[in-house]
């Protein structure tokens, strides 16, 4: 007796667990695959140190046909900014660290807190402007149809943000809470 009903109950959770995918897969199989109309390549993650500003060029890279020279060097200018880029990224990183630890501190330091945000503003300032240059000096190895095609990948990709933000009604990266 004890073991039927064991048994009726384990089937009454199979059968709601597989309702369950069934009602859930419906919904993710039906979503456009990647392709023309389909904002699922851009996931909005940083894309490495080279991704603001850098999304569109670093993105399409791959399916743009680069010759040998080309590769070669787009490899050099990424090479020779990386270091640059990195420890940028570091320090605007770190300064993010720091002004949380000061809006949160149990005693309220004002000073403090705009002197951080002051420094955080200028080294933000200064990564855009060294991403800014890599992605120029990229720019300038793509012929006009590789120029064209990076093109068209960034304003998909602002497509896609706009779709996101009109979906979450959020403008920022901030996390919802």
């Amino acid at each position: 007796m004890r073991s039927s009903i064991l048994v009726l109950s384990l089937a009454k959770v199979i059968v709601l667990v597989g309702c369950g995918l069934c009602l859930t897969a419906g919904p993710v199989l039906s979503q456009p695959r990647d392709g023309a109309g389909s904002c699922r390549g851009f996931s909005g993650r940083r894309a490495g140190s080279l991704a603001d500003g850098l999304v569109g060029v670093m993105a399409s890279l791959g399916r743009l046909n680069l010759s040998q020279d080309q590769q070669d060097r787009v490899r050099g200018v990424k090479e020779e900014k990386e270091a640059t880029l990195r420890a940028a990224e570091a320090l605007v990183y770190g300064l993010r660290r720091t002004l949380h630890e000061a809006m949160v501190a149990e005693v309220l330091n004002e000073q403090k807190i705009r002197s951080v945000a002051v420094e955080l503003g200028l080294a933000e300032g200064n990564l855009s402007v060294e991403r800014a240059r890599t992605r120029s000096q990229i720019w300038q190895l793509l012929t006009p149809d590789q120029q064209e095609s990076v093109q068209r990948t960034e304003a998909r990709f602002r497509e896609c943000l706009e779709q996101r933000r009109q979906v979450t009604g959020r403008r920022g990266r901030g996390r919802r809470r």
